[in-house]
């Protein structure tokens, strides 16, 4: 066993020896579930329900409002206090009841003072961070040190440096403030994940601090070597009020693209990208139009895990938290079989899992409904032979059946350089800028080309101002999925597939949607190369084929590639 899982196994035993003393004090009954307390599960639980110790008994008293029992955040406590073999008998209060329960742990809770102090300090740091525009902040405990890091548009930047305790602090009262849990109290020994909702926090929590750009977070706890803890939470902020495809950075030809998948009556749709490439905001974007340009005629729904954001117009199933793995997955692939049994004209998965929600979803598709999902490839040509491989294993013949894929996107996020301090690529006197000068003169004036600079006031020194999508998009027709479907067999056949999407269909590469943002002089060439392959060939390669006469004749005779008419790609599929 390694030292990283021995580690939290062996801390696991010593907390639960020394959690024992929550079971001391047996003279008095006492909510477990109060701020503080062993069964802290948040203030969501703390509105609906308590856990109360029982005097001279091992079984304790679950007290539940009436009716609401299969709330998300009791079905989590519950699992967990099955999973750890504690007895529990369950019965229903009123408010006042309940209230009244909360209304004793003054004597068992040190200072609720200190505990909201905790929240407000945990919040304010919240608010800086959206405040900065960060898309993700990362709170690492060590032994002896913790850090608070923040990611703005997509670069990582330490903010505060914090003492082990203060650290410590902040995670236990992140998990504390979350609506949905994994588990329904914290430890930290495990991996945890969970759902801030700011609309669910109480009145107090909300005046301690400014979290108006902010609809949720995403958070995800993880034990790390030497008894470390790792917090990662990923900022949800509140949508723009109208979603417009076009202020994602799509160009003119892509949201043509674009237009056309939404206005087919049926087939599938796949997005694919790392996590943080904007695919959640585009398949938001997409239904949200759709449900526009047809003033809600079109019944949507979706399957999520969670849902992130309101989507206008679609009915959202979300999974709730608390649930394990393996009950995670039944219930997303129930979601998904009630979502088809009321065949809505548009279905929108979060994600295509594994073998069962993926064979689902294609069949959703295959009966007529509007199938929109996001699965993990490199590019969009790979994303077939990702769902008929290994681990989703989707039936080929589905796959690559022209009825049923309509459409394959790849997409990234690439920085914006900051206007007031981006610096010209010709004052860049390395081997590598004269690589790219050389390599990009094909393509427009060097001239403009700009590289991010030191930063400044404008873009609060990092040297950017934002982040746009580069992406490929693939409009399938039956002749491309055949070639994708040989080429699954034969990998060494893909480039003739890539060579009839970019000829025949009018495909881009993502690198050359890129490029376009560097001519433009509104990205680092250098930043957008780490983000999407190579905007330019090889220096060294490219000398070699120009060194040969064959080559170069090849190249005269098959036209040098693809040709642009007034600005419009040619061969364009219509």
């Amino acid at each position: 066993m390694s030292t990283l899982a021995a580690a939290p196994a062996a801390a696991r035993r010593a907390s639960t020896s020394q959690s024992g003393s929550w079971r001391d004090g047996r003279d008095q009954q006492r909510p477990l579930t109060a701020p503080g307390q062993p069964f802290d599960g948040g203030e969501m639980l703390r509105k609906v329900a308590v856990l109360m110790s029982e005097p001279g008994s091992a079984t304790h008293r679950l007290r539940v409002l009436r009716g609401r029992r299969h709330e998300p955040c009791v079905t989590s406590l519950l699992a967990d206090l099955s999973q750890r073999k504690i007895r529990v008998r369950v019965e229903e209060i009123d408010e006042a009841t309940l209230r009244s329960c909360y209304g004793e742990r003054a004597r068992h809770v040190s200072s609720t003072a200190e505990t909201l102090q905790r929240r407000a300090n945990f919040l304010r740091r919240l608010s800086r961070a959206a405040e900065a525009g960060a898309s993700d902040v990362r709170l690492t405990v060590l032994p002896d040190a913790a850090v608070l890091r923040h990611k703005v548009h997509g670069r990582w930047k330490t903010v505060e440096e914090l003492t082990v305790d203060e650290g410590r602090d902040l995670q236990r009262t992140c998990f504390a403030l979350a609506d949905l849990a994994s588990h329904a109290t914290y430890n930290p020994y495990e991996f945890q994940h969970a759902r801030l909702l700011v609309s669910r926090l109480t009145d107090t929590d909300r005046a301690a601090a400014r979290l108006d750009r902010l609809r949720a977070c995403r958070l995800n706890f993880m034990p790390l070597e030497g008894l470390g803890r790792g917090l990662s939470i990923r900022l949800l902020p509140e949508p723009p009020g109208r979603a417009d495809l076009a202020s994602c950075g799509y160009d003119a030809a892509q949201l043509e693209d674009l237009e056309h998948l939404r206005r087919r009556p049926h087939g599938a749709v796949f997005f694919s990208g790392p996590m943080g490439s904007g695919k959640s905001q585009s398949l938001r974007y997409m239904l949200e139009t759709d449900y526009r340009e047809n003033d809600g005629a079109r019944y949507m729904m979706t399957v999520e895990d969670p849902a992130e954001h309101e989507i206008l117009g679609a009915e959202q199933l979300s999974i709730p938290g608390g649930l394990l793995p393996e009950e995670r997955r039944v219930a997303f692939s129930q979601a998904m079989m009630t979502a088809v049994r009321n065949n809505p004209d548009v279905l929108m998965v979060g994600e295509v899992r594994d073998s069962e929600s993926g064979a689902i979803a294609i069949e959703a598709a295959n009966v007529g409904v509007g199938l929109y999902a996001t699965v993990h490839a490199n590019d969009a040509l790979s994303i077939p032979a990702r769902l008929a491989g290994p681990g989703l294993e989707l039936d080929p013949a589905l796959i690559y059946s022209p009825a049923i894929m309509a459409g394959l996107i790849n997409q990234r996020l690439v920085p914006l350089l900051c206007p007031s301090c981006r610096e010209p690529l010709s004052d860049v006197g390395t081997p590598q800028a004269e690589r790219m000068r050389r390599g990009l003169a094909a393509h427009g004036d060097v001239t403009k080309i700009f590289v991010e600079g030191r930063g400044c006031t404008a873009c609060r020194g990092l040297g950017r101002t934002g982040r746009t999508v580069a992406a490929e998009i693939v409009v399938c027709d039956a002749e491309l999925l055949r070639r994708l479907a040989e080429a699954a067999r034969n990998p060494a056949l893909l480039p003739s597939a890539s060579e009839y999407w970019r000829r025949e269909l009018g495909g881009r590469p993502m690198a050359e949607h890129a490029r376009d943002l560097v001519v433009a002089g509104l990205a680092d060439p250098f930043a957008a190369e780490q983000l999407v392959g190579p905007l330019v060939p090889d220096g060294r390669r490219a000398g070699r084929v120009a060194r040969s006469p064959a080559s170069a004749a090849a190249s005269q005779g098959s036209g040098g590639g693809l040709q642009l008419v007034d600005g419009q790609r040619s061969g364009r599929a219509t």
